[in-house]
């Protein structure tokens, strides 16, 4: 995968462009799958601020992970041996969490889902069609919260995306 931005640093949500180059699988006569989850637990995040002082300690609390997980899966295979073949996966990720400094009970709620779903199609004997659709969603409610901004000045942001193509080939 090559990836080339533009713009403001990912971190704030700008951007004015990126190009992305990747490939997805293709066709294989065989099924296969894979799929994983994770976590990082709340328990997991050490406090080393104990020596200091009641106010030193909230200002240098560390980050407050109140859920992080993920999980995704992928199949793919054939639909019809030799001729027809399919890809899809799946990706879900929730991250609550109140970022370093910040003693408010409030959290940063992020969820993001993406699928894709690919077929591959032998057409004629030198040629393949093959076409991809993607989607996903990603909501974060008190984006921006930090030790400056408190919650009721942090951003509601939804970024809904679709894209998807088509292309045929021709090999001599």
């Amino acid at each position: 995968v090559q990836a080339v931005g533009l713009g403001a640093d990912a971190q704030y949500g700008l951007s004015t462009g990126l190009t992305v180059f990747g490939a997805t699988r293709s066709g294989t006569n065989r099924f296969a799958g894979f799929t994983e989850a994770w976590t990082n637990p709340s328990s997991w995040v050490a406090v080393n601020t104990q020596s200091l002082s009641q106010a030193l300690q909230r200002q240098y609390a560390s980050l407050r992970v109140d859920a992080y997980w993920n999980a995704n899966g992928q199949v793919g295979g054939p639909i019809r041996t030799d001729r027809l073949w399919f890809f899809a996966g799946l990706d879900h990720t929730t991250n609550d969490y109140a970022p370093a400094g910040y003693d408010g009970t409030d959290s940063q709620q992020e969820r993001d889902s993406r699928a894709i779903g690919k077929l591959t199609w032998k057409a004629w004997p030198a040629g393949l069609v093959e076409g991809f659709l993607q989607a996903g969603r990603r909501h974060v409610r008190n984006f921006g919260l930090s030790i400056t901004t408190p919650s009721e000045a942090a951003a509601d942001y939804r970024q809904p995306q679709v894209s998807g193509d088509v292309r045929a080939v021709h090999t001599a």
